[in-house]
């Protein structure tokens, strides 16, 4: 599958939009991968960590990366120019 900016993105890839998603030109974006743009903190530790606040920070992907297979990009993570990610 490819977009605009050449970016590819192959089968079983996961984006959670909470916050922003910036993905450059020319992004490889391998099967399996997922992008996850929110964190539960557990600043509360009298409630469960799934009902705590949130954090989103967003995720910023830079030009010309290779986001190898199964790779998950948390919140708040920057990419820059020409790297290679592998799980």
């Amino acid at each position: 599958m490819s977009f605009l900016n050449n970016v590819s993105i192959n089968e079983n890839f996961f984006i959670d939009c909470n916050e922003g998603v910036s993905i450059g030109k020319d992004v490889s974006i391998a099967h399996t991968s997922s992008f996850v743009s929110a964190n539960h903190t557990w600043l509360d530790k009298d409630m469960p960590i799934k009902y705590n606040p949130m954090t989103k920070k967003g995720i910023t992907i830079h030009n010309d990366v290779w986001i190898g297979c199964g790779v998950r990009v948390l919140d708040g993570v920057t990419i820059y120019y020409r790297c290679v990610f592998e799980a």
